[in-house]
């Protein structure tokens, strides 16, 4: 025991010399690496890839000291080894040192650094790869991307800064403006088409114009060659662009009824360089079935084209209707919609038939239907003017005669009354009494001189108050009176005289049929003679007749019973072919107005401020509508060419033909074919 005493006392005595090894170590422990904080806590940043953190390496353990560690704040489950899983982000572990019964606690944050994820919004350009960063470490700039339409101009990151967590990194664009080009081919081009565009624009294209009215245009399109489709407008484009407009001929439709009677219109036309199709509407297999295909077309010609010919075929209606199984129904209607709502333009021509007979223009035929309406021109039964010279006789037999309690006097001349609502009120009408009682010769003055029928009033008062103290002629003086008064009144086509009498004055006296002859002959005054009460084929109706003959007129017998019936044989008269018949002569169509852009370029004849240097040799009888417009017109103001706007489009009537019977100069001359070209280019329509 002593010895054992000894031995520590000498180390003991030995320590002050400098013997560590008899000094007492503390009990605890010690981090190697953590720097502890006075409230015993510390923090600590490690890699992504540090999935772990050994304290058996950190802690230095000294004397009895022990230690633990575990996620729970009081100690429960320690980590086996003193080693601890780290999850990304915060680690929170406890640290015990444990010293007997003292419990020392640490607490020791250790921050596992995050992979960041690093992604590049481009706006819907071209894909940037997804970066995968370190926390704290730095994304990398990629190239630039692509975006239609856009120009890059970077991103919105600075990427000297270090990535601390998840980032989305946009990218900058700025739009591109570009240029638009147009290639007009001789066109104008359309104030409001831009001349550059942005890819976010939706432009649509306006329709360019042109000088040239035979063209039309067909469309936009992105190559000279006017391949693939054309280019109505711009949606989410972009690059410069190129734009070359195309440029047609106009087509005109002509529908005939027909075969043949619409080749020289035709050649015409093609002439004046228009696209032509010719369809028959009787026999034809291409007509329009609906309005959109009628707006193929920028003109319409009816070429002696009856309504009866637009009817749709129906078997009750036939012959009435069209035989063409083809022909859409209500097809008249499509042509006003074409006209009326879409802007077609349309234009009319008249003709006659196989024989020779009025086909188009016919009142009848015309009468209340949707063609007429669209017509700028009411079809009429036209005749052209007359005036007419009555010698009535006023010898005492006129007098004497009588049927049913009336002298014969007034019994015609109640039907002259009557059949003045035959004429019009461009005619005129006159009166001379014939007295076969004279001997001598009286005044030269007509009992009426000729009065217009738009002084029927005065008319009526002169036949229904006959007048004593008017002028008496015998029958030569009579023919003298009434034929001269005839010829003076120049702005009539007709001049007719018309002798009531029931017994013919001296028949054997030929002074008065030379008289008649005469005039006839040299100012083709036409004579017709109305016997009362004359017994067919007696002499007094031969004698009649013979003069009648002579003066190119009517002999007109009038029995007991035309007057017992009410027959207006005078109204008859009136309607004969003597008066109302139209005498077709050769004319040269007259200017209304040389301002109408349908007289450009048109030669008037020598001599003349407004006739056309060219001929018609017939027309068809029409009156002017209210609004409308007669551009050509013949003799006594007749309409020739008569034009009106219907609706949104325009419609012309040409009442005469343009298949050579009437028109072969018009349609062969140089001045007939302008014209002609003139009103195509006023009536062509819109309808692109």
């Amino acid at each position: 025991m002593k010895k054992v005493l000894f031995v520590v006392l000498f180390v003991c005595l030995l320590l002050p010399l400098g013997l560590s090894a008899c000094k007492k170590e503390p009990n605890e422990i010690r981090f190697k690496t953590l720097s502890i904080n006075d409230d015993n806590t510390a923090y600590l940043k490690v890699d992504y890839a540090v999935d772990s953190f050994s304290f058996a390496d950190e802690v230095k353990v000294s004397g009895k000291a022990t230690f633990t560690v575990s996620t729970d704040e009081n100690g429960l489950d320690p980590f086996e080894g003193h080693i601890a899983p780290l999850a990304e982000g915060d680690n929170v572990l406890y640290v015990f040192q444990e010293v007997g019964d003292e419990v020392t606690g640490y607490v020791i944050t250790i921050h596992r650094r995050y992979m960041c994820e690093v992604t590049f919004a481009t706006d819907g350009g071209s894909a940037v790869d997804t970066q995968n960063v370190e926390e704290d470490s730095f994304a990398t700039m990629p190239n630039a991307p692509q975006k239609d339409g856009y120009s890059f101009n970077g991103w919105d990151y600075d990427f000297s800064q270090a990535i601390t967590t998840d980032t989305t990194v946009n990218a900058i664009w700025e739009i591109n403006h570009y240029s638009i080009t147009y290639h007009l081919n001789g066109g104008q081009n359309h104030a409001d088409n831009p001349t550059d565009y942005t890819i976010e624009q939706e432009i649509s294209f306006e329709y360019p114009t042109n000088s040239d009215k035979k063209l039309v245009f067909a469309g936009w399109y992105d190559n000279a060659n006017f391949e693939g489709q054309n280019i109505e407008g711009l949606s989410g484009a972009f690059g410069e662009k190129n734009l070359y407009a195309k440029w047609e001929r106009k087509t005109v439709l002509v529908l005939e009824s027909i075969a043949g009677q619409s080749s020289a219109l035709e050649n015409t036309l093609i002439d004046d360089e228009y696209n032509v199709e010719v369809v028959n509407l009787k026999t034809g297999a291409d007509i329009p079935q609906n309005v959109d295909e009628l707006k193929r077309y920028h003109q319409i010609i009816l070429n002696n084209v009856a309504n009866k010919d637009l009817v749709s075929y129906d078997a009750s209606l036939a012959p009435n209707g069209n035989t063409n199984q083809n022909l859409p129904k209500d097809f008249d209607k499509m042509l006003k919609e074409y006209v009326e709502i879409h802007g077609g333009g349309l234009l009319t021509v008249g003709g006659n038939d196989e024989n020779g007979e009025q086909y188009s223009y016919v009142r009848e035929d015309m009468q209340g239907s949707t063609y007429q309406d669209m017509l700028p021109v009411q079809t009429v039964d036209y005749s052209q003017p007359a005036a007419i010279m009555f010698i009535i006789d006023v010898s005492a037999s006129m007098f004497v005669a009588v049927y049913n309690n009336t002298c014969y006097y007034d019994l015609t001349t109640a039907q002259a009354s009557i059949a003045l609502d035959s004429l019009t009120e461009k005619d005129y009408v006159g009166m001379t009494y014939l007295d076969s009682d004279l001997t001598g010769t009286s005044a030269n003055e007509p009992a009426l001189p000729l009065t217009t029928l738009k002084k029927k009033d005065r008319i009526l008062v002169a036949f229904n108050n006959f007048e004593y103290e008017n002028p008496h002629f015998t029958l030569v003086e009579a023919v003298e009176t009434a034929s001269k008064a005839l010829i003076e009144k120049t702005d009539v086509e007709k001049r007719h005289i018309v002798l009531i009498t029931e017994e013919l004055p001296d028949p054997t006296n030929d002074a008065y049929k030379e008289k008649i002859k005469y005039y006839n002959e040299n100012n083709g005054i036409t004579f017709s003679v109305m016997g009362l009460g004359v017994q067919k084929n007696s002499d007094k109706y031969n004698s009649m007749a013979q003069i009648a003959s002579v003066g190119k007129g009517n002999m007109i017998n009038v029995t007991l019973d035309d007057f017992a019936q009410n027959r207006n044989c005078v109204q008859e008269e009136f309607n004969s072919d003597v008066v109302k018949k139209v005498i077709h002569k050769t004319f040269a169509p007259k200017f209304t107005n040389m301002n109408s852009p349908l007289a450009n370029g048109v030669n008037l004849a020598p001599d003349s401020s407004d006739l056309i240097n060219t001929t018609l040799n017939g027309f068809y009888g029409s009156e002017l509508k209210n609004r409308a417009e007669a551009i050509l017109i013949g003799d006594y103001d007749v309409p020739i060419y008569a034009q009106w706007q219907y609706g949104k489009g325009r419609v012309a009537s040409f009442m005469c033909d343009l298949n050579g019977n009437w028109s072969t100069e018009f349609m062969s001359s140089t001045d007939g074919k302008k014209f002609i070209s003139n009103l195509t280019e006023w009536l062509m329509s819109a309808i692109k």
